[in-house]
């Protein structure tokens, strides 16, 4: 019985042996613990990641007063940056890239990978590596962890994809797209004038008693609920992108047709929103081309210029279509309710 459990594990010893002499000798094929450092499992710490492309454009993200910067100038896209830590936190090396595949991933590393530092709030770099393209089945993403010469297949586990996207370097891309966000609350005064319909410009006052202006003077009551629930439209608002580096900007401002121009002023005394919108020249990306309209402006965009930041942006017309009202819509008696109806019907009946 001894001399069988003797030789039960000297088998064991020779094939362990075996494997390792095998495998360790196919030019690194098994993973090692330096080489395969892309994961970040408590992204808490993390305070900075930056990300640079082989093009020198890069992305600088930091935990600042509670929310994130993207390269000392914006707030970044909180969703952006959830994404990221999740990747950060859940993207494991799989395995090695084979052998006859390597240098081919190593060439495409050099020439348009993403390289990736992380930090945590110390300051202490915590791993740095390359971010490269998808494998044939789009299923991994090679990755190669900086100062290593051995590139691997990188995935999260049930996740059906590649990850190359989430690391990307563009700074309009990671800016939070938040226009203005108000409270009903602190509005004090909202302005819309209109280019070609001037007399649907207006001028609203907030208060107890809110008071809409315009060109006419009118000679019935502002409709007060009305006015209030038009209050509530202005929290988070967002544009659709940035568009500053748009060929034909210069062109939109110079001779392009302006839609409008909105001014929000808060009762806190922060500086007024200011924004041009613009009718955006119809083009391929426009829902509207080859409809039959005959039309020269996108059916769902306009282009907008804010004022306070100098930024020309894309917005979307269902967005701001609930905000560019007209100064007759605020005169208007709403028809009761059903319900209301019913029941002063009944009030009536029990009268007589």
């Amino acid at each position: 019985m001894k001399k069988t459990l003797i030789y039960l594990l000297l088998l064991v010893i020779v094939a362990a042996a075996t494997w390792f002499l095998v495998f360790r000798k196919d030019s690194g094929s098994t993973m090692k613990m330096g080489e395969t450092n892309f994961t970040i499992k408590d992204t808490a710490e993390v305070g900075k990641i930056f990300m640079v492309d082989m093009n020198g454009q890069q992305a600088l993200l930091e935990r600042k007063d509670g929310h994130w910067m993207v390269n000392n100038k914006y707030v970044a896209r909180p969703g952006s940056v959830d994404i990221l830590l999740a990747t950060l936190k859940g993207q494991e090396a799989q395995y090695v890239v084979p052998v006859g595949s390597r240098a081919n991933v190593l060439k495409q590393l050099s020439v348009s990978g993403v390289k990736v530092e992380v930090y945590n709030r110390n300051n202490k770099k915590l791993t740095s590596f390359y971010v490269g393209t998808s494998t044939q089945d789009y299923l991994g993403t090679y990755m190669l962890v900086d100062g290593y010469k051995i590139p691997y297949v990188v995935q999260i586990l049930g996740f059906h994809g590649y990850l190359t996207p989430r690391y990307f370097t563009s700074e309009n891309e990671w800016r939070n797209r938040l226009l203005f966000n108000y409270a009903a609350n602190n509005i004090q005064k909202i302005e819309i004038n209109y280019t070609e319909n001037p007399d649907n410009s207006f001028i609203l006052e907030a208060g107890e008693h809110p008071q809409v202006t315009g060109t006419t003077q009118m000679s019935i009551p502002v409709n007060e609920a009305r006015v209030k629930s038009y209050l509530t439209l202005f929290e988070s608002i967002p544009a659709e992108g940035f568009e500053n580096e748009f060929a034909y900007k210069d062109s939109v401002l110079q001779k392009g047709l302006k839609y409008c121009t909105l001014t929000i002023e808060s009762k806190d005394g922060k500086e007024p929103f200011v924004m041009d919108i613009y009718y955006r020249p119809i083009d391929k990306r426009s829902k509207n081309t080859g409809s039959g309209e005959n039309t020269p402006w996108d059916g769902d965009r306009y282009f907008g210029l804010v004022h306070n930041t100098n930024d020309f942006v894309n917005i979307q017309k269902l967005t701001f279509s609930r905000i560019l009202r007209s100064f007759g819509e605020f005169y208007i008696t709403d028809a009761p309710k059903a319900a209301d109806t019913a029941a002063a019907n009944k009030a009536l009946m029990q009268q007589k």
